[in-house]
């Protein structure tokens, strides 16, 4: 069986926000409407830099969810800045990790992101 991730969900609290967000500051692309699971109905948005789709779904008072979107990058270091210059408040600055360069913003919206630069430290 061969599968892999194809639509992520983000539960939001403003799906208008959030979708402006992303259309305007992270260069996604809207798709539109599109009916899911359980008459639960997400706005499709897509970056043209991978094959995953975020599925925005509007998050209700009493739903316990909570996003983290992991936004990966080849210069966590210069979309830091870009990203900075354009506005956006980073709740903390780039910090290295096992993972690579990281850094954490938030949206108007209070959803919380995850810029890295995935590294590979071994010795090979």
């Amino acid at each position: 069986m061969s599968l892999k991730i194809k639509y992520v969900p983000v539960f939001v609290k403003n799906v208008k926000a959030t979708i402006d967000f992303l259309i305007t500051n992270l260069e996604f692309k809207n798709f539109g409407p599109s009916l899911i699971f359980d008459n639960n109905s997400c706005i499709l948005l897509k970056n043209e830099e991978t094959d995953l789709m975020l599925g925005v779904f509007e998050r209700h008072a009493n739903d316990n969810y909570m996003n983290l979107i992991i936004l990966n990058t080849v210069d966590c270091l210069k979309d830091y800045h870009k990203l900075r210059a354009m506005g956006i408040n980073f709740l903390s600055t780039p910090q290295y990790s096992e993972m690579g360069l990281a850094a954490k913003f938030a949206d108007m919206a209070n959803n919380n992101y995850l810029l890295i630069e995935e590294r590979n430290y071994t010795d090979q």
